[in-house]
């Protein structure tokens, strides 16, 4: 899989829900492969063309204790507590690295 740059209007869309899709494992195993072969830590579906809203990430090697994969598929933000500052990077937006407030 290729990850879309930058520019392409799939990255402002809002993204389709997930309903009844015969694929999924296989989409989800290939954004698996393709993050790990761009050293990301995230990628959404439509960064790689596909327009369903779903995201994955490993923040394994963030986190302490062993192995932290998860697969959102419709997801949802329901709260929030607090602000946190992080450096963050986006796929999309090779080479570029900025202190995020979330």
């Amino acid at each position: 899989m290729e990850v879309i740059k930058y520019g392409d209007p799939i990255l402002r869309r809002k993204c389709q829900t997930v309903k009844n899709f015969k694929e999924l494992q296989t989409l989800i195993d290939d954004m698996f492969d393709t993050m790990y072969e761009e050293s990301g830590i995230g990628l959404a579906a439509n960064q790689v063309g596909v327009d369903l809203n779903l995201f994955i990430i490993d923040i394994s090697d963030i986190e302490e204790e062993g192995e932290n994969i998860h697969v959102y598929i419709n997801g949802e933000i329901i709260g929030s507590a607090g602000e946190s500052w992080f450096e963050e990077g986006c796929l999309s937006i090779p080479d570029v690295r900025l202190d995020i407030k979330r």
